[in-house]
């Protein structure tokens, strides 16, 4: 998302139509004992984080998008995945607030780590149905 947003020519030839995040850290400053509250996007000194807060403040997408933000939860544990703190990736939510045409969808999976958000084959058809199927075929 970095990338996509400090490019102007990407974002001028380049629609993005759907995104998927797999226990992306959008947020690094945030501990993990934290509960996801909006307005903890005032209290990040990420300075990614705030980057990216500023410019996705200014991007105004004229097409629907639909991002996908999908974590995992290790066993024995109901804030981490083992390697990115779930506050990190529940970030997202806040700098797409306010944005009409973006559509969010946070899916957690329980007794999944890191590295299996990248081969677990329930993970993998979810990705594939949101990527390929059209709305009439599920």
């Amino acid at each position: 998302m970095h990338a996509y947003m400090d490019s102007p020519t990407l974002q001028q030839r380049m629609h993005l139509n759907k995104v998927v995040f797999l226990g992306v850290p959008v947020e690094e400053s945030l501990v993990s004992r934290l509960h996801y509250r909006y307005h903890l996007i005032n209290h990040s000194h990420d300075k990614n984080f705030i980057r990216l807060r500023r410019q996705m403040l200014d991007w105004q997408p004229d097409y629907q998008l639909a991002i996908y933000n999908i974590m995992g939860t290790k066993q024995g544990s109901t804030r981490t995945d083992g390697e990115v703190p779930h506050i990190q990736s529940e970030m997202l939510m806040s700098l797409l607030a306010g944005h009409p045409t973006i559509n969010y969808h946070q899916k957690n999976y329980t007794n999944t780590t890191h590295s299996q958000l990248h081969d677990r084959t329930i993970i993998l058809d979810y990705i594939a149905k949101q990527l390929w199927q059209t709305k009439g075929d599920y």
